[in-house]
């Protein structure tokens, strides 16, 4: 299973949840959305038996909570029997990939995290762009007004450069 990032607001559900849940913690109700897409991730429990509502993080969940990552090899364990057993039949039909190894999660947006990295990089990001990845974040950066006012945001190519700006 591909590794999926935690937004902002689902890390502070995250947050909430580890905490025990507290009364006033969350200002409306779509924290049961975003405590459901904790599920998928494997971070929390969400469970409702007559009409009582109730999440728990889990061991993943709590370390995080605290550390701001998944723990090493999240994505390639599992405890559930089932998934176990789906697991072993899938790899006798497909060759065993190696894990790619675990990388942070920033908690931001793609191209919110694209426009902090060219910061950090001095205004200027090499690299090899494989699908167009960074073509559609460019495009989301400049569409959502994500470009710092007065600069460039540009794509250089090896035939052509690609010129983008916010206005």
């Amino acid at each position: 299973m591909a590794e999926r990032t935690v937004n902002a607001r689902q890390l502070e559900v995250l947050k909430w949840i580890v905490a025990g849940c507290p009364e006033g913690g969350t200002k409306d109700t779509t924290y049961k959305t975003t405590a459901i897409a904790l599920q998928n991730r494997r971070l929390a429990t969400v469970t409702k038996r007559r009409s009582v509502w109730k999440a728990e993080a889990t061991q993943a969940g709590r370390h995080f909570a605290h550390h701001g990552c998944y723990p090493v090899g999240h994505w390639t364990n599992t405890s559930d029997t089932t998934r176990a057993k789906s697991a072993t039949i899938a790899s006798a039909a497909r060759p065993i990939v190696p894990a790619r190894a675990e990388r942070k999660v920033t908690a931001l947006r793609p191209a919110d995290q694209m426009i902090a990295d060219i910061v950090a990089a001095g205004g200027r990001l090499e690299v090899e762009d494989l699908h167009n990845y960074y073509d559609n974040l460019v495009s989301s950066a400049i569409r959502y007004g994500k470009v710092p006012e007065g600069k460039l945001l540009e794509i250089e190519r090896r035939s052509w450069p690609q010129r983008c700006c916010s206005s």
